[in-house]
Parts: C-alpha cells; structure tokens; sequence
C-alpha cells in the first residue's frame, strides 16, 4: 500500500470518528437547555418537585406554565453520574400540553412560535407503557 493510500485512510477515519463525536456529544441550544446523545443524559427538568426527561417532540398546543430547573450532564469520566441539578441551576420556560396532565408530560418550547415544536418531557416516575402511550398520542400528526 502507498504512503498516498495510507493517508487517505486516515483522514477518511478521522472524518468518521469526527463526526461522530459531533453527532453523540453535540448542544442543541434551546433555552439554555444541552441535549446529550449519551446513554446516562438526555434533557432533565425538575419543575414543582417533580423529575422530567425528554422522550421526544412534538407539534401539539401547549399553554405556558412556568419555570423549571435544568439538570446538569456527567456523563464522562469515571465515575458518569448522569444528570444531576446544581445548586444555582439554569431555569427554562415549561409549557402544559394542552388536554394532558401536567403532573405527567411538560413540554419545553422549542423553534418558531408560528410552528412550535416541543420537547416531550415526562415525569421520570411513570411507566414504560405510559410513556409510550403519551409519547404515540402527542406525535399524532
């Protein structure tokens, strides 16, 4: 093989290993908020006591409601704690579906308020099946 061939392989592997670091460890800026493509983080809220993490998006109407703290991501290094909330966190505007309990599901606005779309945030306490459930009927086209 060349020294030309052998460098072409390198920078084609260092692309790929490129992005995806860009791809797994990437910020969306919504409202101060990071999404983690990491296992232990995803977006956490906690808002009137109450833990929510993000499971998707969504069009549905939503009604404001008030702030919620945002947790922050350990995900690296040992030992990876995932979220966790500070002491002095950052704070993000939370909206109520609108027809759904708010002690289940937030939203967290996101994008143009002429075609709103929301972060789907459900409380951590909830089963697999609800989730689901909440998730499939806030995703309804």
């Amino acid at each position: 093989m060349t020294i030309r061939r052998i460098r072409v392989k390198q920078a084609v592997l260092a692309a790929a290993v490129l992005g995806l670091v860009t791809l797994t460890g990437c910020t969306a800026d919504a409202d101060k908020v990071q999404a983690h493509g990491s296992a232990d983080c995803s977006t956490v809220v906690r808002y009137e006591g109450s833990v929510y993490r993000e499971v998707g998006f969504s069009r549905a109407e939503t009604e404001p409601l008030g702030e919620a703290e945002v947790a922050e991501c350990h995900d690296a290094g040992p030992p990876a704690e995932g979220p966790s909330f500070p002491d002095n966190p950052d704070f993000v505007t939370v909206a109520a579906f609108k027809d759904s309990n708010q002690a289940q599901v937030l939203a967290l606005g996101y994008g143009d308020p002429s075609r709103p779309l929301s972060r789907i945030m459900v409380n951590e306490e909830l089963s697999p099946k609800k989730v689901e459930g909440i998730r499939a009927k806030l995703q309804r086209p």
